[in-house]
């Protein structure tokens, strides 16, 4: 049977139509929205939204993250959100699970958070560590369940958790600390409040070997319209501070169709960095239009700063990409930036740029995939980028190399390793060369999103002055 976002089969159903409410004592299956359900027991009124289901087993999909599994003797759902006592949270399809969260109480709410009580994590049967109060958050970056740990270029030696609690259903309050060789201690807190129309953040961060960065973020949104006040103290961006304090940033975004979109921002500020102090009044507008297997962008972007200089920018980007066949994937990009220069190292900067990449097989098993990019003001190949994998689902290994035609050797290199332990537990390594960087993950299926060790194929995000983003994994 079904009802709205309701699908149940089972082989016998007891169903009173004055009260719509549906009665079940046979083993079954059931769908609310995204979540699944199966259980021996089922009491259901469609009129409350409420019922419980009995030796339950609950089922939530979580994309890249993999499925969560709650199991319990009894089940509760009012109204989008589920409640049980004495459940069983793992990844694992197997039983009993390698690994899993056993709590007292667990409450799931609709938007993906899990407070739970009395947690302990367990290791098949064994009790590793139990924690009175904590909560997971599902959606968005989400929490990790042990430490990271590795080395990089930017931390050295590092480690870092995370512990998040939710204090509603629109209020999390999040803890990270992480420790470094190169970069020493760092304690960082937030506190995030969303709505339907109004966004709250606030953040700060403790260094123990250097000056604190702190700030807040209101944004409002209406329709296609949103206004943000932003104040931030010593934001970290990359190698760099920043400081922006106040900064009112006026956005839109107009779509027609799925294939056309406008946008807009308007910004008024004071920027402060190691160099540069100023106000600074921006203005920049973007069209995209995009299609099955290609897009261009164009911007013209604008700056008025305080002490009366201007500048102007603007740039293109156009794109095909394919996959030829199952097996067979290709993208051609052209990006195109020119103008004035800024004082700010964050403003774009000149470039014309032709990349060809292509890609045989899945990258997470075996594949060849190559990617060179032409600097078209250069007349010359900037760098030749190569990865080669081997293996599997279960086990797999391989090489990454740039190649750099001007110095006629390979400037960097990523040997890895991937191994799938069970069907919830995998195990990541990395190491580059010439650095010396060593990466280490352990995932779960379920509660964490994969730790993935940097690409030498992945590009990294410019940092956009006009917008916020703070990033929330660890460390």
């Amino acid at each position: 049977m079904a009802w709205e976002d309701f699908v149940l089969v089972t082989e016998h159903i007891r169903f009173s139509i004055p009260t719509l409410e549906i009665f079940v004592d046979t083993p079954f299956e059931a769908s609310w929205g995204s979540a699944k359900v199966r259980g021996e027991v089922l009491h259901y009124s469609f009129a409350r939204r409420q019922g419980f289901v009995e030796n339950a087993s609950l089922t939530y999909a979580l994309g890249e993250r993999g499925e969560l599994f709650f199991r319990g003797k009894r089940l509760e759902y009012t109204a989008g959100t589920w409640r049980g006592e004495g459940i069983l949270c793992t990844g694992c399809r197997r039983e009993p699970p390698l690994v899993s969260l056993r709590a007292k109480e667990a409450t799931v709410f609709p938007e993906g958070k899990v407070v739970i009580k009395g947690l302990a994590l367990y290791v098949r049967e064994k009790k590793i560590l139990e924690i009175p109060w904590y909560t997971r958050t599902f959606t968005g970056e989400g929490g990790f369940l042990l430490p990271a740990f590795g080395f990089s270029r930017e931390k050295g030696w590092y480690t870092g958790f995370r512990y998040e609690y939710a204090l509603s259903p629109e209020t999390l309050f999040l803890v990270r600390y992480t420790l470094g060789s190169r970069k020493g201690q760092k304690l960082q807190t937030d506190l995030i409040v969303t709505g339907d129309s109004f966004t709250g953040w606030a953040f700060w961060d403790t260094r123990f070997s250097g000056e604190d960065s702190f700030g807040a973020v209101a944004t409002l949104r209406s329709g296609d319209f949103s206004l943000s006040f932003l104040g931030t103290h010593n934001e970290e961006v990359g190698s760099h501070t920043l400081s922006r304090s106040p900064q009112i940033v006026a956005s839109f975004e107009k779509s027609a169709g799925s294939s056309l979109a406008l946008s807009g921002k308007l910004s008024y500020g004071y920027f402060a960095t190691e160099t540069v102090q100023d106000n600074r009044l921006d203005a920049r507008l973007n069209l995209s239009l995009k299609g099955e297997n290609t897009g261009a962008t164009v911007f013209g972007w604008g700056t008025l700063f305080g002490s009366g200089e201007r500048t102007m920018r603007w740039g293109a980007e156009v794109f095909w990409e394919k996959d030829l066949s199952p097996e067979f994937w290709t993208r051609f990009r052209w990006r195109f930036v020119a103008g004035e220069a800024s004082p700010f190292f964050f403003d774009p900067t000149g470039e014309s740029t032709l990349t060809l990449e292509c890609l045989l097989g899945d990258v997470e098993e075996s594949f060849l995939r190559l990617r060179g990019r032409y600097d078209l003001n250069a007349g010359a190949f900037r760098d030749w980028t190569f990865g080669i994998g081997i293996g599997s689902g279960k086990l797999s290994l391989g090489i990454e190399g740039v190649y750099s035609p001007e110095k006629g050797t390979l400037t960097e290199k990523r040997y890895f390793l991937r191994r799938s332990i069970e069907d919830c537990v995998s195990l990541e390594l990395s190491f580059f060369d010439p650095e010396g960087s060593l990466f280490v993950a352990m995932n779960f299926s379920g509660f964490d999103k994969p730790q993935r060790s940097e690409s030498l194929f992945d590009e990294e995000e410019p940092f956009d002055p006009l917008s916020f983003r703070r990033e929330t994994n660890t460390p």
